[in-house]
């Protein structure tokens, strides 16, 4: 058993490298704590999120933790991580009576939820939600600064052909293709989503030469 906790562990620590957290300026987080004895806030480091992970009774020093982020709507559910959804995971050992796992997600996108799992190795290994959470686009308010990158439909700080279809899904009124960040999707910064966007995105893609270049992207506004 011990020598499969420790594989685990190396192999969580080699993914734990390939992350680094990427989240659109202007989306907002919300954090649902769903179990009793395990506490977990957000909060920020050199402008990304960051969760702590916080369980002060029933540790054992010297046991080794898991933390996981994984892109899901019920923490209910027994976490089925793949190369898609998986945003985060961790492992490290308990030194004292509680411990506390700083969890650095890769990538959080506007309009999604994650589910946030621990495993003390109990039970089987069972990983356990313990909380959920829900990134929505922001209003931009508040006379802070915002960043607008013209044609990331997504807000996930590219332009790409995902972007022109999902602006395309929005535009036709497709019910799951409304949550988008529609300061990026305005491609001629003139206040409206219009098809015209559309056919200003599709020709950006292409590389037409008269449409090469989106208006001041990135921009900054307030």
């Amino acid at each position: 058993m011990k020598k499969t906790v420790l594989v685990c562990a190396v192999l969580c620590m080699a993914l734990l490298c390939l992350c680094g957290s990427a989240l659109a300026a202007d989306a907002e987080i919300q954090v649902t704590p769903v179990s009793a004895n395990v506490q977990v806030t957000q909060d920020t480091k050199n402008g990304d999120p960051v969760f702590k992970v916080t369980k002060a009774t029933g540790v054992e020093s010297g046991q080794l933790y898991l933390v996981m982020i994984q892109e899901g709507t019920d923490a209910a559910e027994k976490p089925k991580p793949t190369k898609e959804n998986l945003c985060y995971i961790n492992v490290e050992p308990a030194t004292a009576s509680s411990i506390t796992l700083e969890a650095y997600p890769k990538e959080l996108t506007a309009g999604s939820t994650y589910i946030v799992y621990l495993s003390d190795y109990a039970e089987n290994g069972a990983a356990k939600g313990v909380a959920t959470i829900t990134v929505s686009a922001g209003s931009g308010g508040g006379g802070g600064s915002v960043t607008i990158m013209y044609g990331d439909v997504d807000g996930d700080g590219k332009v790409r052909n995902w972007d022109a279809t999902l602006l395309a899904r929005y535009l036709a009124g497709q019910k799951d293709y409304q949550n988008i960040n529609e300061q990026n999707a305005d491609c001629d910064g003139n206040g409206k989503v219009k098809n015209w966007d559309l056919t200003i995105l599709y020709r950006y893609l292409a590389g037409q030469k008269a449409y090469s270049e989106l208006p001041d992207n990135p921009h900054t506004g307030s």
